[in-house]
């Protein structure tokens, strides 16, 4: 009733508005009068209001009609000469009245609130005002979750409506040895057993994600393939070729110590499709429970794109988009290896991927400050797929830069680049898994050689 009660009034306001506008066809003016004397009655109050404003405003441009033109005081003595007929006429005529009023009005804003037809306060009454919008439910992009021990999960809540006024949340859970949840839906999976997040906006709306956590399975160390090529690394001088010589030579030189693969439990690897490789490799548990964030086209520049930019290729971490420096922050994980520039060097230069790294790397700090960071180098292309601005020599001088801030900056540099290149610099063939495509992706034998150096030179 409310809604149709607003309906019929703005109807007849309007009916209203067009009898006292429509000056030039008299015969509507007419019969609106007719229909209602005081409508009438409350037109020749304004008309007359009108014309005792206009009548002021006539003696008090007379003071000043030396400095009008000629033309202006032509205008101005039509318009007096106007209103006068109009006013003779006003209670036969309750357009032409109207119409006096606007020109009078046009004439000088200031007087217009003062003379304004009454008719227009219901208008101002049930005008459009904020009011306050309820929030109508929550909701979650998981209903029931299973988790391991150790791992995270970034669950995403979203409030019905989205221009709801009262956002604030109230999240719980029902087992604290289980899991815990963060301010910002980051679940960490403590234990093995079962719990319940509770997520509840203030007015009561609800939305609730069953949660299991698995222990994780036994990693079998016996079973790391890299166990083979460490076998050829010790083999006896005469039956070494010359790359496994230097190879030998490196690791005696710069080990600083052989680690398990539970050491890199806490550790996650940021990369390009280069990394992505490797986390595959990596299920055969050589790397323990790490962590990977990896996207196909990552670089040290657009990592540091807005996350709702277009064309965006940040990784996806437990199935929701980070920025590295947040999905660092949100892996919970001590130890960061990055190895990143691949997809830089032929757009930005070596400075151009050098100072994106640094800025990276300063967000990952500010955001997980306790975080060690271990910088790995660039790996070589085959020969035959260098490009003018990507090429063995480029990737070698970005190298030098990176091994540089390091030291300068506190990061782990390590030069993976070593024991996958030939004794010409370049990616050795054995190495590579697309050597008629791009040539830089490896093969299993690669992904071998890289997590033994891996585990022969990072930091006790």
């Amino acid at each position: 009733m409310k809604k149709a009660f607003i309906v019929l009034l703005a109807a007849a306001m309007i009916s209203l508005s067009c009898a006292c506008t429509k000056s030039d066809e008299p015969a509507s003016a007419q019969s609106a009068a007719s229909s209602s004397s005081s409508v009438q009655e409350s037109a020749e109050d304004i008309s007359s209001k009108a014309d005792e404003s206009y009548e002021q405003q006539s003696e008090n441009r007379t003071e000043s009609s030396v400095q009008v033109s000629e033309a202006s005081k032509e205008e101005a003595s039509v318009q007096e000469s106007s209103s006068a007929e109009q006013s003779t006429v006003q209670t036969q005529n309750q357009s032409s009245s109207e119409g006096s009023a606007q020109q009078n009005s046009s004439r000088e804003p200031a007087q217009q609130s003062s003379s304004a037809p009454e008719s227009t306060a219901p208008v101002q009454q049930f005008s459009t005002v904020n009011e306050n919008i309820q929030v109508t439910g929550v909701a979650l992009d998981a209903e029931r979750l299973e988790l391991y021990a150790g791992g995270n999960y970034a669950l995403k809540i979203s409030i019905i409506p989205e221009n709801a006024s009262d956002r604030a949340l109230n999240i719980e859970w029902s087992d604290d040895s289980v899991i815990s949840v963060s301010s910002d839906g980051i679940i960490t999976a403590k234990s093995a057993g079962n719990a319940r997040i509770t997520v509840s906006s203030l007015n009561g709306k609800k939305a609730v994600c069953d949660v299991t956590v698995m222990e994780r399975p036994a990693v079998h160390i016996s079973q790391e393939p890299q166990k083979e090529e460490s076998s050829t690394v010790i083999q006896k001088p005469a039956e070494q070729s010359e790359e496994s010589r230097q190879v030998s030579q490196i690791q005696q030189d710069e080990a600083v110590g052989y680690v398990g693969a539970e050491w890199f439990n806490d550790a996650v690897f940021v990369g390009d499709s280069v990394t992505l490789k490797l986390s595959y490799y990596a299920e055969n548990g050589s790397l323990g429970n790490a962590d990977f964030l990896c996207a196909g086209s990552l670089g040290w520049n657009n990592a540091l794109w807005a996350l709702n930019r277009s064309g965006n290729v940040h990784p996806t971490y437990y199935g929701r988009k980070y920025t590295v420096d947040e999905g660092v922050r949100a892996s919970g994980k001590s130890k960061v290896f990055i190895m990143l520039g691949m997809n830089d060097i032929g757009l930005y230069g070596v400075d151009g991927a050098a100072n994106a790294m640094i800025t990276l790397t300063d967000r990952i700090k500010q955001k997980s400050p306790g975080v060690q960071i271990y910088i790995e180098s660039v790996t070589p292309m085959l020969k035959s797929m260098q490009k003018k601005y990507l090429n063995n020599s480029t990737i070698s001088r970005f190298n030098s830069r990176l091994r540089e801030i390091c030291s300068s900056r506190g990061y782990y540099f390590l030069d993976v680049a070593s024991v996958m290149k030939d004794n010409n610099g370049d990616l050795e063939y054995e190495n590579c898994s697309d050597p008629t495509a791009m040539g830089i992706h490896f093969t299993d034998t690669g992904c071998r050689k890289w997590v033994d150096y891996l585990k022969r030179h990072v930091s006790q």
